[in-house]
């Protein structure tokens, strides 16, 4: 096999740990969670995790797969695509933050407003850590990917479960989602190849 050949193989078995111990925790995790909180507190994530996902989407726009893909001036498309993103996220969270009441009305669930605005606050952390994680993929390091993954979900369990019990109610729901992010973010920036600087951008 080539060197490029086993550096695939690595990657998806990285990817495979990566997944599957995300899986592993998450899901006990939930089963821990569910008898303790009331099924309001779900209710509650759902619609403003989906709201999140559609949001987040808009300011990645194919400039990770474009950077992924770059053979000359990584450093420059780097930094382009973490300005852009940390940008428009900025922009992604005040309009959450404002469109929140209208979520919460269509809803039929007044809490949802102070949830969501919250949990917007994802759009901000995951965008300063997308550029790391795209600089992961073009090296093929999944196994930095896994670690960031696996890290961020054990936290997320250590965060959301005795705030749980101590009855936080739907918070602890989003205060695990914040830590996994913030985590695993962190760990992605550390072990990026080399980090963005916003002064190249294009």
């Amino acid at each position: 096999m080539s060197d490029l050949d086993r550096r695939v193989l690595r990657s998806t078995a990285w990817l495979g740990l990566s997944y599957g111990g995300s899986q592993g925790i998450g899901v006990p995790l939930l089963h821990t969670l569910a008898p303790v909180l009331a099924a309001h507190a779900f209710g509650l994530v759902s619609p403003a995790s989906t709201a999140l996902v559609v949001f987040a989407y808009l300011p990645e726009s194919g400039l990770g797969l474009a950077v992924i893909r770059r053979r000359e001036e990584v450093e420059r498309a780097a930094a382009t695509m973490w300005v852009f993103m940390v940008g428009m996220s900025l922009l992604l969270y005040a309009a959450a933050f404002a469109a929140a009441p209208l979520l919460a009305r269509l809803f039929s669930a007044p809490q949802l407003t102070n949830v969501l605005r919250v949990l917007s606050v994802l759009l901000i952390i995951r965008a300063l850590g997308s550029t790391s994680g795209a600089l992961l993929e073009r090296k093929l390091d999944f196994r930095a990917r896994a670690k960031a993954d696996l890290s961020g979900t054990c936290v997320q369990a250590a965060v959301a479960i005795p705030l749980a019990f101590a009855g936080f109610g739907v918070w602890s729901l989003v205060a695990g989602q914040l830590a996994l992010t913030t985590v695993s973010v962190t760990i992605m920036w550390q072990l990026s190849p080399f980090h963005p600087q916003p002064r190249l951008a294009s």
